[in-house]
C-alpha cells in the first residue's frame, strides 16, 4: 500500500475518489451512488480492500521509507515458549 493511500477519500462503495476534505467532516454522502460514509469506517474498508488486494497479487512485502524491502524475520520461539512442557 502506498504511504499516502487515501482511505478516507475513496468512497468504500462504488472506488470513486472524491477528494480531501477538512478533518472536521466526520460523515459524507456519495452523490453518484448515495452511500452515506462515516469518515473512519468507510477508510477502514478501504485499508482493508487494500490490503487484501495486495496480498491476492503476491506483494506481501512493502519498501520502508528509503525504499528497501521489509519483511518480517523469522524469529523462533524460546525453548520456554514452544509448545507444551514434556512428560517424564
Amino acid at each position: 500500500m502506498d504511504r499516502a493511500f487515501p482511505s478516507s477519500q475513496v468512497c468504500s462503495a462504488c472506488g470513486f475518489r472524491d477528494g480531501p476534505k477538512p478533518l472536521h467532516v466526520r460523515r459524507w454522502t456519495r452523490g453518484a451512488c448515495g452511500t452515506v460514509h462515516d469518515r473512519d469506517h468507510n477508510a477502514a474498508r478501504n485499508v482493508l480492500f487494500e490490503g487484501r488486494r495486495i496480498v491476492a497479487t503476491g506483494r506481501v512485502e512493502t519498501p520502508n521509507a528509503c525504499g528497501v524491502p521489509v519483511r518480517r524475520a523469522h524469529v523462533p520461539a524460546q525453548r520456554g515458549e514452544a509448545g507444551s512442557p514434556r512428560k517424564g
